[in-house]
Parts: structure tokens; C-alpha cells; sequence
């Protein structure tokens, strides 16, 4: 493995003189988006020597294409925020990044060979051609033209290798500047991305079957090809003037706000068995990302509850929660959360500080400010959360508390599956509720106040169903066990010990904005005492 990250790649890449370049996605704040909370992409250009395995990072932006220049300049393309076409530039590490030129084409591609500059690019409303490229005068010279595609430009001394969908399927195409004449490389099945060696007269290019995406070389074999005549698209006359267009207002976000989904509820643990039914929804512009209305009837009190939830994003990067749950001595509650570093890299991964209210007339307010840091490295997440509830007599109740919870979760891919530890620290002991969860295996989690939760567990991948559904909007992945191990230690008293067996399947279910997982399954285990326990398990809710 040369390289191994966190996020995607982002860029193509090249090999210049034994060093790798390639780009991967990060995050960056200050996006006019609140779907993302404020957060774009942009690519990340990074460099790694082949010889000493240095790996260092060169520059950022919203890179489009990019390619070196024999002198070791970087000449990249950027997309105008603004309006259509191209910002192209040319990095130096002395000098950093030079505006060359604005261009009104889009350039998706970008490839040079010595002095010969090759650009991959689409004025307005038209698909992509070659165009030849001049650093001294930001001219684009066609090369070939036509209303279909070019895409996978690859230089090669007098010739540039490309593929396009000239005749209903993907063929690799060569155009020889020597002779200017195109030639076709492939015959029959699907072929792209091509690369020629010319030591070995070898095409090498990315073909498709039955298993997927694979590499392939063959012999290069020259055919001579007519580029197809189309005859010239013509688009439809419009005009604006005869349309009508009336001012919008927030109140057309509002009306998206109707529910998306609807989904029947069950719910039981050792005080509360409920059934009913969850209406999800969200609005088209982000401010409301998503909602939960949830409509339940308590079986063993004989009462009808309600449980609503609301994420929004007002002002992002500034994130808040607003919800209502009338089972609750405390039912008003407010979340507000404010991401300090979001990282798709290696690394830290996030780090945010936030607050959560609870208020009820009778018991008054509780508040928990909150801090969670996370790491991500390949293979590899760990993720710290600590808590502190507080209340206090003069906030509406009768208590003076201080809490103190700590979450440790770590997460390791090992022998083709993945390895969880998780890790809770428990203190509170003015606390008149329970604090300690319910493990797997108890009907009733235990009392203290005091104490630690630990968690065992390792996932493999039994089946892979890979099926799904378009009417249901529902795709079946993996089925999948886990081993697991669960103990609630108090500071004093009895411990509990559960071990056992878990089957679920891997469920994805597209609700258009909104993509869930769920994956229900059954579970077989024993306690510490040896007593045998069978349970429906849904794992992965989110």
C-alpha cells in the first residue's frame, strides 16, 4: 500500500520524477450552504516521495484539474464562483499561486507532455473537447470537436490517447499530431482511462465486466477513424420576458416542511412498553434538516405520549436541537453545538463544544455542557465525550448536582471485520435517577451511582446480499454477526456480565434527502449466572 487515508481521492494522479501526486478531499467553512452547516469541499494537492516515503501537502483549493510543467510549476484550474468557466493558475513554491488567465471554458481535465499543454474542457452548454493550451497568451487551440465527450487525456509524445462514446459504448481513441488523423484502439467492449506505453507499444485502460471495474493491456493496434458528423445541435428559443416569474418567499421552504416518511414504533425496556408511529421530514433549503414527530401509546401506563425531536441549522456552523418529550419529567429540551475542527484527513477528525438544556416545571432545569474530540486514521476512529450535568436550586428545583460522564469508543478494522471497545465512566451521585444503561441480557439496569460501562464487540461480514428494492427504496448489504461482551461495574454491589451472539442484515433505506440505516437482527447470549437470553436487536439506528 502506498498510500493510505481517511478521506476520498479528489484529483488524478502523477508520477513526476519518482514522486506520487495526488489530491484527497477536505472540509472548509464558510460555504453559503446549511445543509453541510456552512461546510464546502475542496481538494487538497499532496506530494509523496516514492524513494523516502515523505508524504507533505502542497496546495488547497477548489482544484478542478491540475498537471505539472517540466520545470516543476503546477498548472491548475479552479471554477469561477460567480459565473461559468475556469480559473487557471500556476504554482510555485516560491511564489505560491499566480492568476494566469479567466477563461469562459470549463476545464476538467488537464495534461502536459514538454512544451505541449492539453486541456480537457466545455464552453457553456455543450460537452467536453481537446483543446491545445498556451501559457504566453491563454489561447485554446481545438483539437477535436465534437457534440459528444472527450475524457481521459493521457500525452505521449506525438500522440494523445482519450475515450469517448462515439458509437454507443465506450471505446479508447488515439489522435496522432504528426499525422493528424484519429485512430480507434478498441473494439467492442466498454474501455476509458487509457495509457500508452511507448517502450513496449502497450495500451493499458480501465474495462468493464461482470465483477466490475479491472485494468487491462493489450497490444496498441492503430485504426484509422472518422470522427462521426452530427449535424449541429440546435437549442430552443426562449424567452424570459414571456415566462412568469413571481418574488418567492421563506414561506415556500416552510410548505417542504410536510412529512417525507412515516414509520411504525415499538419500544421496550424495563419500565415502558410502547408502540406508534414516527413521521420524519425535512425542508428543501437545510434550516430544518430533520425532523421527528413521533406519536406513542404506552401500553403498560395506558397513556397516550408524544416525542418530537427537530435538528436546526439557523446559523451554521452553529448547530441546535430542539425537542419534546412528554414521558419525561423534564420534556423541553435544547441542544446547541458548535464545531471548533472538522476533518476529512488522517488526524483529528473534530473537535466541538456544546451545551444541552432540560427543563420541566416541576423538577426545573438541568444543564450539561459538553465537550467530544474525535481521531481518524485508516483503519482506525476513536472518539472522547465528556459531561458534566449540573443543576441547582435556583433553577426551579429542589437538587443541588454536579455529574461527571466520560465515553471512550474505539473502533478497529481487524481480520476483514471490526473490533468496537467502548468505555463509560460513570459519577453522579446526587442523581435520583438511574444512570447506568441497560445491558445486553438485564431487564432492569443496575442502581449505583457510581461506576463503569464496557463494551466488547467484533462485526464480520457473513453474506454479501447486495440486493435491494426501487419501489421500497431499500437496499440489502451485508449479512453480518458480532460477538459481544457487555459489564456494568459499580463502585459497590453486584456487577453484570452478558456475552453472546448477535445476526442482523445491513438495511439502507433512501428517503430522498435522507438515507438511514437499520439493521435488525436477533441475539442469543448468557449472564454472569449463566441464565440463557434470546432479543430482537436493532443496531446501527441513525
Amino acid at each position: 500500500v502506498i498510500i493510505s487515508t481517511t478521506s476520498s481521492f479528489a484529483l488524478p494522479l502523477k508520477v513526476v520524477a519518482n514522486k506520487l501526486y495526488y489530491g484527497i478531499y477536505e472540509q472548509k467553512p464558510g460555504y453559503a450552504n446549511a445543509w453541510f452547516q456552512g461546510y464546502g469541499g475542496v481538494a487538497v494537492l499532496r506530494e509523496k516521495d516514492l524513494t523516502s516515503g515523505k508524504d507533505r501537502q502542497i496546495l488547497s483549493g477548489e482544484i478542478r484539474a491540475y498537471d505539472l510543467m517540466p520545470d516543476g510549476r503546477i498548472l491548475y484550474a479552479e471554477a469561477k464562483r460567480d459565473k461559468f468557466g475556469s480559473n487557471v493558475y500556476l504554482y510555485t513554491p516560491e511564489e505560491g499561486s499566480k492568476l494566469l488567465y479567466e477563461l469562459a471554458y470549463l476545464i476538467d481535465e488537464i495534461a502536459v507532455d514538454g512544451e505541449r499543454i492539453l486541456f480537457v474542457a466545455r464552453e457553456n452548454r455543450e460537452n467536453t473537447d481537446l483543446y491545445l493550451f498556451s501559457v504566453s497568451t491563454g489561447e485554446l487551440k481545438p483539437l477535436v470537436t465534437t457534440p459528444y465527450a472527450e475524457y481521459g487525456a493521457a500525452l505521449a509524445g506525438e500522440k494523445v490517447f482519450f475515450h469517448a462514446n462515439y458509437e454507443q459504448i465506450y471505446s479508447v481513441y488515439c489522435y496522432d499530431f504528426s499525422e493528424n488523423k484519429v485512430y480507434k484502439m478498441t473494439n467492442g467492449g466498454y474501455a476509458t482511462f487509457p495509457a500508452f506505453d511507448e517502450r513496449e507499444k502497450d495500451l493499458y485502460f480501465i474495462g468493464l465486466n461482470s465483477y466490475g471495474f479491472d485494468l487491462y493491456r493489450k497490444a496498441a493496434v492503430f485504426y484509422e477513424y472518422k470522427l462521426p458528423e452530427v449535424s449541429p445541435e440546435v437549442w430552443p428559443e426562449y424567452s424570459l420576458e414571456e415566462m412568469e416569474i413571481t418574488a418567492g418567499s421563506y414561506w415556500d421552504n416552510v410548505k417542504t416542511l410536510t412529512p417525507k416518511a412515516m414509520s411504525p414504533f415499538y419500544y421496550r425496556d424495563q419500565d415502558r412498553q410502547e408502540i406508534g408511529l414516527i413521521f420524519l421530514g425535512s425542508d428543501a433549503v437545510g434550516n430544518f434538516p430533520l425532523y421527528q414527530l413521533g406519536i406513542n401509546y404506552d401500553l403498560n401506563r395506558k397513556q397516550w405520549q408524544t416525542d418530537t425531536i427537530c435538528q436546526l441549522n439557523l446559523f451554521p456552523p452553529l448547530g441546535m436541537v430542539l425537542g419534546y418529550k412528554s414521558v419525561q419529567k423534564r420534556p423541553l429540551y435544547l441542544e446547541v453545538n458548535y464545531p471548533l475542527v472538522t476533518r476529512l484527513s488522517p488526524g483529528v477528525s473534530g473537535f466541538s463544544l456544546g451545551s444541552a438544556l432540560n427543563y420541566g416545571r416541576d423538577q426545573g432545569a438541568e444543564i450539561t455542557p459538553y465537550a467530544s474530540l474525535g481521531f481518524q486514521y485508516p483503519g482506525m476512529t476513536a472518539r472522547l465525550k465528556l459531561e458534566v450535568p449540573m443543576e441547582d436550586q435556583s433553577w426551579g428545583g429542589d437538587t443541588d448536582r454536579i455529574g461527571y460522564y466520560g465515553e471512550l469508543t474505539v473502533g478497529q478494522s481487524c481480520f476483514g471485520g471490526e473490533l468496537v471497545l467502548k468505555a463509560n465512566g460513570l459519577y453522579d451521585p446526587e442523581n435520583q435517577d438511574r444512570i447506568f444503561p441497560r445491558i445486553r441480557g438485564y431487564r432492569k439496569a443496575l442502581t449505583a451511582k457510581k461506576g463503569g460501562v464496557y463494551t466488547f464487540e467484533y462485526s464480520h461480514s457473513l453474506l454479501p446480499v447486495r440486493k435491494g428494492s426501487w419501489f421500497f427504496r431499500m437496499y440489502l448489504e451485508d449479512l453480518c454477526s458480532s460477538l459481544f461482551m457487555d459489564v456494568a461495574v459499580p463502585n459497590e454491589g453486584e456487577y453484570q456480565l452478558s456475552y453472546g451472539l448477535e445476526l442482523y442484515q445491513e438495511i439502507k433505506v433512501d428517503l430522498g434527502l435522507m438515507i438511514f440505516t437499520i439493521n435488525p437482527g436477533m441475539g442469543i447470549g448468557y449472564d454472569r449466572d449463566g441464565n440463557f437470553f434470546t432479543q430482537i436487536v436493532l443496531k446501527g439506528w441513525m
